[in-house]
């Protein structure tokens, strides 16, 4: 069967595309031309350079796994304030957001409130489901998962599989795409916790991932993480601390989980695992995975600051049992200018007392 080159690419979504990282306006007809092309590309700044190691030091022995469910949006505020007072001012934070829309308020009125719930909604709604993914079959001929394939599991060396993946990521939405491989260091920044569920997170020598009302138990064969960035809109967030910037953030984590459920359909089919937390990042550090795979540094903001988006992505990943090729740290000069930048710092919207408790949500 022939496909017209323009009109193939046109299904595919890949023609002309701008979407995240963009594929250019070259025509394919298949996704091995894809892979071969430009599109499944690590482009990096001619500033940024490769290197062995991030350029934040990293003291593995010092690194234990983290309970997520320690972190401020899910205990950690409450830990720090102690639970009476969480609760008093997160009623306060109510009040303030319904009076707020009652008078009408520039930046916080129900239209702009509403564009926050839309913008939340695909994350929330695939949270519970995320981590096997929720099993659908999507409409075509051939069933979908590893264990109901009816044809041979799809081959390839670990660097075409990392451009394929590549490339597929960034039809799905992502902006930049990157590989760590999980091993003694690595497998530390997975959460000793999943914060969203309260169950545990554990390895075993198992072929299969599975889950039980205790535990999600990931298989040791399973140990190339992907990791992806969603990008968000400057003007958007610009308008902070208004209900608008929210509404660009939970967009961007819902578009996250998105590209989650594509890629896990996608290596699903392909014969593999794919692995996931869902939105917020619940099996393990996200941005600390980014850093290793050289899709930013760390910064004083305690954020991975990307070379072509700085801080305005947020950070994704899925972990699969499809051998990749992984990718390097960079240099971008970004952290070692945090060092003396105290921008972030001094224009800090908490530190503006007319903001006073404003509720973003």
């Amino acid at each position: 069967m022939k496909y017209h080159k323009s009109g193939f690419m046109k299904t595919l979504g890949l023609e002309g595309s701008t979407n995240g990282g963009g594929t250019g306006s070259s025509q394919y007809r298949d996704l091995d031309e894809v892979k071969a092309s430009p599109a499944a590309e690590r482009k990096l700044p001619w500033w940024v350079r490769e290197v062995d190691k991030p350029t934040v030091e990293i003291d593995w022995s010092q690194m234990k796994h983290f309970d997520s469910s320690n972190i401020m949006f899910v205990n950690g505020f409450a830990q720090a304030v102690g639970p009476d007072n969480a609760m008093k001012l997160g009623g306060q934070a109510a009040e303030t957001g319904t009076k707020s829309i009652l008078e009408n308020e520039p930046g916080y009125t129900l239209r702009d409130k509403a564009l926050v719930a839309g913008g939340w909604l695909t994350s929330l709604l695939t949270a519970e489901h995320a981590f096997l993914g929720p099993g659908l079959t999507v409409p075509f001929a051939m069933s979908g998962i590893p264990d109901d394939l009816d044809y041979p599991r799809y081959e390839g060396i670990p660097e075409e599989n990392t451009r394929m993946v590549r490339a597929a990521a960034k039809l799905y939405g992502a902006a930049s795409v990157g590989v760590v491989e999980l091993d003694e260091n690595t497998r530390k920044l997975i959460y000793a916790f999943d914060g969203w569920d309260g169950r545990k997170w554990e390895f075993e020598d198992v072929d299969k991932a599975y889950e039980t009302e205790k535990k999600k138990v990931i298989p040791y064969r399973a140990k190339w993480v992907i990791v992806y960035t969603v990008r968000m809109s400057p003007l958007s967030l610009a308008t902070a601390p208004a209900a608008l910037a929210t509404a660009a953030s939970s967009l961007a984590y819902s578009e996250g989980t998105s590209v989650q459920l594509r890629l896990q359909q996608f290596i699903n089919r392909l014969g593999y695992q794919c692995l996931a937390d869902g939105n917020m990042g619940t099996s393990g550090n996200s941005p600390g995975f980014g850093v290793l795979a050289g899709l930013g540094e760390l910064s004083r903001l305690n954020r991975m600051i990307s070379p072509n988006w700085g801080p305005l992505v947020r950070v994704y990943k899925v972990i699969t049992d499809l051998p990749l090729a992984p990718t390097r740290p960079i240099d971008a000069g970004i952290f070692r200018f945090c060092r003396t930048c105290k921008k972030c710092a001094e224009v800090c919207p908490k530190q503006r007392p007319q903001y006073g408790n404003r509720t973003l949500i």
